[in-house]
């Protein structure tokens, strides 16, 4: 069934709960950044929190599942505050334009964030994947990449799933100085700038990211209000 709700706004839907925090996160960036009459988002939750460790077929269907939930709502543009799930972005922008949504995708909002930066050697801190898929696009832009060695990544893990548990506020400052370490060490080998390439490590800094960082929540956001004015331009 299609949403009755008339608006004179382009509709963003977001998929959170990947985890709740950074949707949360997301919502209040959104609700900033957005005027206060345009402040038209619908959000749907899906009950995962830990996928950069497992990502079955089922949570894959529950996401797409949710992009038609979301399209019946009225929704045009589609985000997802989640790196990870980004390994299937191609099929997830795919189901999204069968519903005539456009699926705005983190991967390339961040990248197009460090290139407006002119950023020329970037230190990724993400996922397993999260990484991979940053690697992969940045080389591709003509940016170098620093990812971090096993032992920072066993380190930079644990505070991805710190900041998914109730541990997470009584830990928060250790986690954060071990990140700004880890970003220190990057810096120290010529990077010029940091991507937080996982949406729950902002989360440690709060309101105060440092300059050299890049928020993949903050790309996010950038990336849908972009979208949803452009949208409007086109049918003004």
């Amino acid at each position: 069934m299609r949403s009755s709700l008339k608006t004179s706004h382009t509709r963003i839907g977001v998929i959170g709960g990947i985890g709740s925090r950074a949707s949360i996160a997301t919502y209040s960036l959104l609700m900033e950044e957005l005027s206060k009459n345009a402040r038209d988002v619908v959000i749907i939750n899906l009950p995962i929190e830990n996928i950069f460790e497992f990502m079955s077929d089922q949570i894959m269907e529950s996401v797409y599942h949710t992009i038609e939930q979301l399209s019946h709502v009225g929704a045009k543009l589609i985000g997802i505050p989640c790196n990870t799930i980004h390994r299937h972005a191609k099929t997830i922008s795919k189901k999204c334009l069968n519903y005539d949504v456009t699926f705005v995708d983190i991967i390339d909002e961040s990248v197009s964030m460090i290139l407006k930066r002119d950023c020329k050697v970037a230190g990724i801190i993400g996922t397993p994947i999260g990484i991979e898929l940053y690697k992969e696009s940045l080389e591709s832009a003509g940016v170098e990449v620093l990812i971090p060695n096993y032992k920072q990544q066993e380190i930079i893990n644990e505070i991805i799933r710190i900041a998914l548990t109730d541990e997470f506020h009584q830990s928060k400052v250790h986690r954060r100085i071990q990140l700004e370490q880890i970003s220190a060490d990057f810096l120290s080998k010529g990077a010029d700038c940091i991507l937080l390439g996982c949406t729950e490590l902002p989360l440690y800094f709060e309101n105060s990211i440092p300059e050299k960082y890049i928020s993949t929540i903050h790309a996010l956001v950038s990336g849908l209000v972009e979208h949803m004015r452009n949208k409007e331009d086109v049918c003004a």
